[in-house]
């Protein structure tokens, strides 16, 4: 049993860059990534591993609570509610 995933760096051309690509854990065919522009993460298909496509670049702006269940294949509208600030 695997007990924990390790993050690795992957690129992004052009945005990821700057600070030497996005930390990303892959589950399957999706990749979950954490934009440190936005300070956010983001979950994105991909056919290229270690590389996250030009246009699966999201700036979805999503804390951890909500991208992981988009991840982990939840449906879209797992949210309910009307939408609060963030803090």
């Amino acid at each position: 049993m695997q007990s924990a995933i390790a993050p690795q760096k992957w690129s992004q051309f052009p945005y990821g860059d700057e600070g030497g690509g996005f930390w990303a854990v892959v589950f399957g065919s999706k990749v979950l990534w954490y934009n440190a522009i936005e300070d956010r993460f983001n979950v994105s298909h991909f056919a290229e591993p270690d590389r996250i496509p030009d246009d699966e670049y999201w700036c979805k702006e999503d804390p951890l609570k909500w991208a992981l269940p988009r991840v982990i294949g939840d449906p879209p509208g797992w949210r309910k509610g009307a939408p609060r600030p963030m803090p």
